[in-house]
């Protein structure tokens, strides 16, 4: 399973700016935000599209065509396993899935003893399946990046395919009991601004959207997390309560965001989110307004 699987936009955008925090994916009236390869329950309506045998032919040809995985693997021999579907959320307007690739584990027949190189990863916007079709059309489903880290004693790697684009978009590396270790460079801490916390918190109260959100909720909030990017300062406010219910709402969604520039586009996407019990709201402090909010489980 990837790293990130369920983790909103704004949770990755304050990991990436070295603000950590862990969360778990909504459940929406169709499947939540992000790609999952746990079968749908029962009642969770269309099936999860599969991959065919020609599809998983072309899932090996592009990962054996990749030019990262051929400058790492330096014709090592490996094998493909535990390929799965990659997926959206189910689209309103056909009530299916949409397939975007496939998912996979590559395991190395024998160890790399490190590598030290920028590897490639994918961010899902943020329900995107849920956006007007005309907005869909713009965007890839995700967002695309690389980051640096080292690996030692490399054994195995999950990856995504985009089927569509004949393209690997992101390999993930975790820690194994077998000595296979991940190391990142490490992220400067900025200084702290006096007040910066007391400014985001009042954003956070004086947004009309969020109030109405959490009006007659009993919540606390949990973290106020703040980082620059470039020229813009941000600031992630998370809020929780006890008792976790629907929500139907316009909620404002970063739905495009460049890590070079720090800039970004949000969109108001209309949609009910169930069982919710907490909110990631992502502030632009410069311009003093709260610019996403994300629904999700909560603890």
């Amino acid at each position: 399973m990837k790293a990130f699987l369920g983790m909103t936009v704004i949770g990755l955008l304050l990991l990436a700016l070295g603000v950590g925090c862990e969360e778990e994916a909504p459940s929406v009236i169709t499947p939540p935000s992000g790609v999952t390869s746990i079968p749908p329950s029962r009642q969770a309506g269309p099936e999860i599209p599969t991959l065919t045998a020609e599809q998983e032919a072309q899932v090996e040809d592009i990962i054996a065509d990749d030019s990262i995985l051929r400058q790492v693997l330096d014709g090592r021999a490996y094998s493909v396993d535990d390929m799965g579907p990659y997926h959206t959320g189910v689209l309103p307007e056909t009530g299916d899935f949409l397939l975007i690739g496939a998912t996979a584990k590559i395991t190395l027949s024998e160890p790399i003893p490190r590598v030290e190189r920028d590897w490639p990863y994918q961010v899902y916007r943020p329900y995107y399946h849920l956006w007007p079709p005309e907005i869909r059309a713009q965007y890839l489903p995700y967002r695309e990046g690389t980051q640096m880290f080292t690996v030692q004693n490399l054994t195995e790697m999950y990856v995504l395919v985009d089927l569509s684009r004949e393209k690997l978009v992101e390999i993930t590396v975790f820690e194994l009991p077998d000595g296979q270790q991940v190391t990142y460079p490490p992220v400067p801490t900025p200084e702290p601004v006096p007040g910066v916390e007391e400014l985001a918190r009042d954003i956070f109260a004086a947004d009309e959207r969020v109030q109405a959100i959490l009006a007659g909720r009993e919540y606390e909030i949990l973290v106020i997390g703040t980082a620059p990017l470039r020229d813009t300062r941000f600031a992630s406010v998370i809020a929780q309560w006890d008792e976790r219910g629907d929500i139907e709402a316009e909620w404002p969604l970063l739905i495009d965001f460049d890590e070079e520039t720090g800039a970004y586009e949000v969109q108001a996407i209309h949609f009910t989110a169930e069982t919710v019990g907490r909110l990631d709201v992502l502030i632009d402090l410069d311009e003093r307004q709260v610019v996403a909010i994300e629904p999700s489980v909560g603890d």
